[in-house]
C-alpha cells in the first residue's frame, strides 16, 4: 500500500469531521450564544473585534467548513434606540414587552452596542436623536411608523427593524409573532372542543392584530367546515373600557349567546371574564374565553386562561440580528421574520354545552 493510499481513510475522516462542527460547538468553545456565533460567521455587523476574532479563530481550528469572510449590508452599529409610545401602558411595557427587552439588553451585551430608551409623543413621529449619529439604528417596539417616516429613516441612512410589527410594504425588516397561525391554533382548540358559536373580539388598530384576525377566522372556516359561526367586534384599541358595551349587546340580545369568546389579547380576555362574571356567567361552564400574549398573569386569575404563548424573548434577539443585517436595498431586501407560539391550555376553556 502507498503512501497515498494509506492516508486516504484518514483524510475522509478528517472530512467527515469538518462537515459535523456546528455553530453550537464553536459557541461553546468561546463561551458566547449560539446566535453570536450566527451573526459573526454570516458577517453580521454590531460585533466587537474581540469576540469576532475569538469565534472566527476557534472556527477555523474546529474545522468549520461554513464561509468565514462573508460581509454584512450596511453601517457598523454602534449605538440602537428603543422606541416606545410616550402613552404606552405600564402594565404592558413591563409584562408583554419585559422578555422582549431581556433578549434585546442580552444580543446587545454580546455585541457590544448601547442601547438607548426613547419614548416618542404624538408630535414627534421619529425623535431627532435617531439622526443624530451615522451609526446608530432604531427599533420601533410595539409601533407602527407612518410610510412618511419609514420613507426618512430609509433615506437617512438608518437600519430599522420594527419589534413585534409588520410593514405590509416590505420597506424595513421587522420581526412579529406567527400571528396568523397562532389564530389558526385558537380556531382549532375551540373547533375541536365543539365550539360553532363564536365571539371574536379584536382591532384593526396594527398589521399584527389584523393577522391575528384573519388566522383565526380562516382556521374556524377550515376546521368546522363551515359550520361555526363567528361574530367579530372590531374595537379602536383592545382596551377592558370597551369590553362592558360589547357584551351588553351580546348578551342582551335575543338571539343564542356564544359558546366562547376569543379575545386578540390576554388582558382583553381577563377582562371578559371579570365582566362575564360580574353578569352571573360562569367561565367556562356557561361561556369559554380565550386570550393570546400568554402574560404572567394568565395562570393567576381564576379560572386560568387558556391563550398562545408568544416567544417574547427569542423577538428581542431576532429583532437585534436583523438590526445587525443592516439596510434595505435592491440587493438586501427587507426580512419579515416570525417568532414561534404555541397553545397553553388552561380551565377558561371548557366543552361547548350547546351550539
Amino acid at each position: 500500500m502507498n503512501d497515498s493510499q494509506s492516508q486516504a481513510p484518514d483524510s475522509a475522516a478528517t472530512e467527515a469531521s469538518r462537515a459535523r462542527v456546528s455553530q453550537a460547538d464553536i459557541a461553546q468553545a468561546v463561551g458566547v450564544s449560539v446566535s453570536t456565533v450566527s451573526r459573526v460567521l454570516s458577517g453580521a455587523a454590531g460585533i466587537s473585534e474581540r469576540v469576532r476574532g475569538e469565534v472566527l479563530r476557534a472556527a477555523r481550528e474546529l474545522g468549520h467548513r461554513g464561509s468565514l469572510d462573508t460581509q454584512h449590508n450596511g453601517l457598523d452599529v454602534k449605538s440602537a434606540f428603543l422606541l416606545f409610545n410616550e402613552d404606552s401602558h405600564q402594565p404592558q411595557i413591563s409584562s408583554i414587552y419585559g422578555l422582549v427587552l431581556e433578549g434585546l439588553r442580552a444580543a446587545a451585551e454580546d455585541s457590544g452596542i448601547a442601547l438607548h430608551f426613547l419614548l416618542r409623543n404624538n408630535d414627534e413621529e421619529v425623535p431627532e436623536a435617531v439622526f443624530a449619529r451615522n451609526d446608530a439604528g432604531v427599533l420601533f417596539v410595539g409601533l407602527d411608523p407612518t410610510p412618511d417616516a419609514l420613507a426618512r429613516l430609509s433615506s437617512s441612512g438608518v437600519p430599522t427593524v420594527l419589534v413585534n410589527g409588520l410593514d405590509p410594504d416590505l420597506r424595513v425588516h421587522a420581526v412579529s409573532p406567527a400571528n396568523y397561525f397562532g389564530g389558526r391554533l385558537v380556531a382549532r382548540f375551540l373547533v375541536e372542543r365543539g365550539h360553532r358559536h363564536i365571539l371574536h373580539l379584536s382591532s384593526r388598530q396594527r398589521w399584527t392584530l389584523r393577522r391575528r384576525t384573519e388566522g383565526f377566522l380562516q382556521g374556524v372556516e377550515d376546521y368546522s367546515a363551515g359550520s361555526a359561526m363567528v361574530d367579530t367586534r372590531y374595537f379602536e384599541r383592545l382596551e377592558a373600557s370597551y369590553i362592558s358595551g360589547a357584551l351588553d349587546d351580546v348578551f342582551n340580545d335575543k338571539t343564542a349567546p356564544p359558546t366562547a369568546i376569543f379575545c386578540s389579547n390576554d388582558l382583553q380576555a381577563l377582562a371578559t371574564v371579570q365582566n362575564l362574571q360580574a353578569r352571573g356567567i360562569s367561565v367556562p361552564d356557561d361561556v369559554s374565553v380565550m386570550g393570546f400574549d400568554d402574560l404572567p398573569i394568565a395562570d393567576l386569575c381564576d379560572p386560568g386562561l387558556s391563550t398562545i404563548r408568544v416567544d417574547w424573548l427569542g423577538m428581542g434577539q431576532e429583532a437585534f440580528r436583523l438590526l445587525n443585517l443592516g439596510l434595505v436595498s435592491d440587493k438586501y431586501p427587507a426580512r419579515q421574520v416570525q417568532t414561534g407560539v404555541a397553545l397553553v391550555e388552561r380551565t377558561s376553556v371548557g366543552q361547548a354545552t350547546s351550539s
